[in-house]
């Protein structure tokens, strides 16, 4: 939540997802643009401290689903007034059966799963 002392937490099982980095060590993350859109001018790295709104969830969505084996999580719209900068209600589906093999999934029988979306907050 920007710069503001917002210290969410909650118990469950943490899967970091996108940590790809490139030869040069450029970290290849939807954490890069979802970093600049929440510094950028339409939050000012104010960390959406008032919920978020669809036009965030579209494009928080449209940053993860550029990566195949993250095109079956959405923000839950039921909670974006309990989401912000960094913290975000998400479901995760269970994926395409074309992308069978996705370790990431592998053990989770119920789907959608309710999560929590994090990453390097603006401050």
């Amino acid at each position: 939540m920007g710069t503001s002392c917002f210290q969410e937490s909650i118990e469950g099982i943490f899967v970091p997802i996108g940590n790809d980095t490139s030869l040069g060590n450029k970290l290849l993350s939807p954490e890069n643009a979802l970093f600049n859109y929440f510094t950028g001018p339409l939050h000012n790295g104010s960390g959406a401290q008032s919920g978020l709104t669809e036009k965030d969830a579209s494009f928080i969505e449209s940053c993860l689903h550029e990566n195949h084996c993250l095109r079956n999580i959405a923000v839950d719209r039921s909670l974006l007034k309990n989401s912000c900068e960094a913290w975000v209600h998400v479901e995760v589906s269970k994926p395409p059966a074309e992308e069978k093999g996705l370790q990431i999934y592998e053990g989770f029988e119920s789907f959608p799963i309710p999560a929590i979306l994090t990453w390097t907050n603006s401050d």
